[in-house]
C-alpha cells in the first residue's frame, strides 16, 4: 500500500469504510449467487435428455432470479460512487496543477 491509498483510505470516516466493506460482503455474495446459478444453467443444458426441450416456465423462473441479483448488485456498487467522485476530482486536479 503506498502513501496514497493510505492518505486516500484517510480522510473517509470509519461508517463510510464500514458501508463499503459491507457493500462489497453483498456483492460478493450476489455474485456467488449468480455463478453458481450459472453453473447450474450449464449443467441442466448437459444433463437434459432432449436437449431441444427446455421449460419455459424455467427458464423465465431463472431469469427473474437472475435479473433480481444484477439489480442487487448494481444497488449495492451505488455505495462506492462517492470514492469514484473523489478520485476523479483528484484526477483532475492534479491533471490541472
Amino acid at each position: 500500500m503506498d502513501n496514497r491509498s493510505i492518505h486516500l483510505t484517510g480522510q473517509w470516516p470509519p461508517e463510510q469504510l464500514q458501508r463499503y466493506l459491507d457493500a462489497r460482503a453483498t456483492i460478493d455474495s450476489e455474485l456467488k449467487f449468480i455463478l453458481s446459478f450459472s453453473n447450474l444453467l450449464s449443467q441442466y443444458q448437459d444433463c437434459s435428455w432432449d436437449q431441444m426441450w427446455v421449460d419455459p416456465y424455467a427458464l423465465g423462473y431463472f431469469h427473474q432470479l437472475l435479473h433480481a441479483k444484477v439489480l442487487d448488485v448494481m444497488e449495492a456498487l451505488d455505495v462506492f460512487l462517492p470514492l469514484h467522485e473523489a478520485r476523479q476530482a483528484m484526477e483532475m486536479a492534479i491533471d490541472e496543477g
